[in-house]
């Protein structure tokens, strides 16, 4: 039964770093380079005593056997390239006051909350969280298994971020929203680090992403017209009855990467929003000027 749970509890160590695609080739690379140091070791005690050198404990194979497994004891970085993803980028508006409002106990209790909501949304619309940085989400949906549904995916999952941060609101009484961006195209993933090991992902899709989200409007999501058209061009994948509208933000007007990148951009309106009743964040900016004629809609073929 130890052994048991203590084959678990690794497991589950393992996954709380490497997404699990990664994990089981890791856990393989690491059995081998462990076997490979025991059978040096062994190797070595074996000549030693062949050539009269006595000693009682192997003290000093066992300091080279920990210090090998502290380092990362193979060189792959498990690189690969994924062509059909979505990345969404989240970021919390209003930090700072949450941080003077609440306890340092209440603060780290409340983030560890959030996200965690944030990773069962994740795991429900089939997106992977990439990593946390302080108080920002970065997740993608196509990764490690393609589906023609990632632009799907990652913009609803936006949309369950930003239900969650509004009841997280109600229920403190703090004005804290967020702004999230979602692009669609490619990345490549891999394993960074030496003595701590960081699985992440690289491309100008990622960095549009972040774009999106830094230029975005508080409480509202904000995407590409990239991951609009793939979104609605695999309309009939998704049984979702349901109806979503992207309003033209024209974030490229004003930000020079954008531009440069000729990336349109739009706000993404749910169901509840479409009819205007609760309308924009009260943080947001004003409308670039486009009628609400130029909002397009679309509505999910009921399968």
């Amino acid at each position: 039964m130890h052994v048991c749970f203590s084959f678990l509890a690794q497991e589950h160590l393992l996954l709380s770093i490497l997404p699990s695609h990664i994990a089981s080739q890791v856990k393989e690379k690491l059995e081998t380079a462990l076997h490979e140091i025991e059978d040096r070791d062994r190797e070595e005690h074996r000549l030693r005593s062949q050539a009269g050198f006595h000693f009682g404990r192997r003290g000093k194979g066992r300091a080279g056997r920990v210090w090998a497994l502290q380092r990362k004891p193979f060189s792959d970085l498990f690189v690969a390239h994924h062509t059909n993803v979505s990345i969404l980028f989240a970021d919390i508006v209003n930090f700072t006051p949450l941080t003077v409002a609440l306890r340092p106990d209440q603060l780290v209790a409340t983030l560890n909350e959030l996200f965690g909501r944030f990773d069962q949304a994740a795991a429900a619309r089939d997106c992977l969280r990439i990593k946390l940085i302080g108080d920002c989400y970065l997740a993608v949906s196509g990764l490690p298994t393609p589906t023609p549904l990632h632009a799907s995916n990652a913009l609803h999952l936006g949309l369950d971020m930003l239900d969650v941060i509004r009841e997280v609101r109600r229920r403190m009484r703090v004005e804290v929203t967020m702004r999230i961006g979602v692009h669609s195209g490619a990345v490549i993933s891999g394993i960074i680090g030496i003595y701590k090991w960081h699985f992440d992902i690289w491309s100008r899709d990622t960095l549009i992403a972040n774009r999106l989200e830094q230029t975005g409007v508080p409480g509202r999501l904000h995407t590409s017209a990239q991951t609009r058209d793939i979104f609605l061009s695999h309309l009939h994948h998704d049984p979702a009855s349901t109806a979503l509208q992207f309003t033209p933000e024209r974030a490229e007007l004003r930000d020079a990467y954008l531009a440069q990148n000729n990336v349109q951009t739009f706000l993404v309106v749910p169901p509840d929003r479409a009819g205007g009743g609760r309308g924009r964040s009260s943080n947001s900016r004003t409308s670039t000027g486009v009628s609400r004629h130029a909002t397009i809609h679309v509505r999910f073929a009921c399968a």
